[in-house]
């Protein structure tokens, strides 16, 4: 019988997911992404393993100070303009890490 472990919501269980992400990859022998998140917890990313490489691409602190929230009107604000949800942001500053070289 394989040990089933719990991990309590802390930024560094949430790095966990690219472990898992490769210990899957490599035991089903299959490429594939995974987006992950706990946003109390300001973890963001995207794990992939394609033919056996595993890469983590994650926002960090600085990332997450680059939009601000309005609690008055309930919205972000990110270079000049308004959101009504931090999702695109948070997609946008990913994607932006993910095409850097």
């Amino acid at each position: 019988m394989k040990e089933i472990q719990e991990f309590s919501n802390t930024k560094q269980n949430g790095r966990l997911i690219p472990q898992i992400v490769q210990k899957i990859g490599v035991y089903y022998q299959v490429n594939f992404i995974q987006d992950y998140e706990e946003i109390s917890n300001l973890v963001y990313g995207r794990a992939s393993f394609i033919n056996n490489l595993l890469t983590d691409i994650y926002l960090e602190d600085e990332d997450f100070k680059q939009y601000q929230f309005d609690e008055k009107t309930d919205t972000y604000s990110f270079e000049g303009e308004i959101y009504y949800s931090d999702c695109e942001i948070l997609e946008a500053l990913l994607e932006r890490k993910i095409r850097q070289p």
